[in-house]
């Protein structure tokens, strides 16, 4: 079984490097360390962290934590990426659906006009037609 600080030694690195003191902590004192660079954690988890081993070696469930953590980041990222993508598709294909149909709605609309205005002119021109037979 992992104990807590075998799993917490795995991650060291990792957290020494983006856990670090700021430059505030080395005012005024005198060292012979480089200079601290600011370390963003969204770059920094964007990082492909791995190491060289035998492939008859296990990993140990840290190792395979980090590597799932890494696949769902970049699942998550890809989500994301393709998100706006589908909404711009969503409104254009609503905008054009609603614009159709209003343009079906005013094609039926004039042929109704028209059914109405040919079927009163055809009575008027038969009224006629009698009215002159008579």
């Amino acid at each position: 079984m992992v104990t807590r600080n075998k799993q917490q030694a795995g991650f060291g690195k990792l957290l020494a490097r983006v856990s670090a003191p700021g430059p505030a902590a080395f005012i005024g004192k005198r060292s012979n360390m480089m200079a601290e660079q600011f370390i963003s954690y969204k770059d920094e988890s964007k990082e492909q962290y791995g190491r060289t081993m035998d492939p008859e070696d296990a990993m140990c469930r840290d190792q395979l934590k980090l590597g799932c953590l890494q696949r769902i980041t970049d699942a998550t990222e890809l989500i994301a990426k393709n998100y706006q993508q589908l909404i711009t598709d969503r409104d254009n294909y609503k905008r054009w659906y609603e614009e159709e149909h209003r343009e079906v709605c005013f094609l039926k609309h004039q042929i109704e006009e028209l059914n109405k205005s040919l079927i009163i002119g055809l009575r008027e021109y038969i009224k006629r037609l009698r009215t002159k037979r008579s």
